[in-house]
């Protein structure tokens, strides 16, 4: 098993991430015992395997877990060394507080992802345009037509 130094740190940022509080959170995760968490903890180191499982799931960058740098930056072909916007985030931080909270609140109250939608598609009304056209939606239920 391959291990990362900075155990708190990187735990920290699992907890940001999943919307964990607890390691006992994470071991039932991992399918392991809780005990299980206590040596690696100890000695300040992450496995990398459990850090490669919650990325994954939460869809997150493994970089950001282990070390807190976010990537995805990039630049397109031919403008290297240039800032007039070819330089790229994968992933917005809005998108990624708004993925968390979402499994914050769903964790409690499945509902909510359901009123989520509902009110994006209300207030939002080219994104339920594009989001029609995109998966061919009846327009009345947004439900996919097969």
């Amino acid at each position: 098993m391959t291990n990362i130094s900075n155990y708190d740190k990187i735990w920290e940022r699992v907890q940001q991430v999943t919307g964990w509080k607890k390691q006992k959170d994470m071991a039932a995760f991992l399918g392991i015992n809780s005990s299980a968490i206590t040596n690696p903890k100890k000695r300040g180191v992450f496995p990398l395997e459990w850090a490669v499982k919650i990325a994954i799931e939460h869809e997150e960058s493994v970089v950001y877990i282990l070390t807190g740098r976010i990537p995805g930056k990039y630049v397109r072909k031919g403008n290297e060394g240039k800032t007039n916007g070819d330089v790229c985030r994968l992933e917005d931080q809005l998108i990624k507080d708004i993925k968390l909270w979402l499994r914050e609140m769903t964790s409690d109250d499945p509902g909510w992802r359901t009123w989520f939608e509902m009110e994006i598609m209300d207030k939002i009304p080219k994104f339920k345009e594009w989001r029609q056209k995109k998966w061919h939606l009846d327009k009345d239920d947004n439900s996919a037509v097969i």
